[in-house]
């Protein structure tokens, strides 16, 4: 995704069109003060462009291993095409983080809870519920797989078809598992979007039944895990390997 430069904010009107959507009665001075309190904290904003139009943007602000979501708009005749979806997970492809937080009304709660955020009522404005959406990202899996490296999280968080059909050929030929394409889907192996090899995962369960946050704890490795993470683990179906 396009990195804005704060100095491009105030005086590109696509992005203060676009950005009108995310604020409450959005008059001309009202956005341009927004914005302006936007660059003065700080914050990082991301783009989604076709063709050089500007059809999404996001504006983010990042605490160590958090990102927190503080606006976010798509352009109204392209919106239900996933662009505020990728700019979401485009944060976590691009950072480090473990957790990306937003708040959010009845409005865009259930675009959220969509996109994999965990949802609670957070406090009530007047007579407007707001609620905090947490999506955690992933570390470790319980096989010591790094899920963020991972083509199938990877192929998610980033909407890549291509890679989709990579890490589904990988299935396919290595392990004789014959997937459709949507379901190369996955938020993390412990995550309640888990890819459902990922769900079936006899480490997983194993770990699970005694107490282990991973294999690497247990101190009689088995040797069809020793053999696993010889072969598998951040060594293939890795973006990159």
């Amino acid at each position: 995704m396009p990195v804005l430069d704060a100095g491009s904010w105030l005086s590109d009107e696509r992005i203060l069109r676009l950005l009108a959507y995310s604020i409450y009665n959005p008059t001309p001075e009202r956005v341009r003060e927004r914005v302006q309190s936007y660059i003065q904290r700080g914050n990082q904003a991301r783009a989604y462009m076709l063709n050089d139009e500007v059809l999404g943007i996001v504006v983010f602000a990042l605490y160590d291993a958090r990102a927190e979501i503080v606006s976010i708009a798509t352009d109204p005749a392209h919106r239900r095409h996933g662009i505020a979806r990728q700019l979401i997970y485009g944060i976590a492809a691009e950072y480090p983080v473990r957790e990306i937080y937003a708040e959010t009304d009845d409005d865009a709660v259930g675009f959220y809870a969509r996109c994999g955020f965990e949802v609670r009522p957070n406090r009530t404005i007047g007579e407007v519920q707001r609620y905090a959406c947490v999506l955690a990202l992933p570390g470790k899996c319980y096989c010591g797989h790094d899920c963020a490296h991972c083509n199938v999280y990877l192929a998610t968080i980033r909407d890549d078809v291509e890679l989709r059909k990579r890490a589904r050929k990988f299935y396919r030929e290595l392990l004789g598992r014959d997937l459709p394409l949507e379901e190369i889907y996955c938020l993390g192996g412990r995550s309640s979007k888990a890819f459902a090899p990922c769900i079936e995962c006899p480490f997983a369960a194993c770990c699970r039944t005694h107490g282990y946050e991973s294999c690497g704890e247990c101190r009689d490795q088995c040797s069809t895990y020793i053999d696993y993470k010889k072969r598998y683990v951040n060594k293939v179906n890795v973006s990159g390997v």
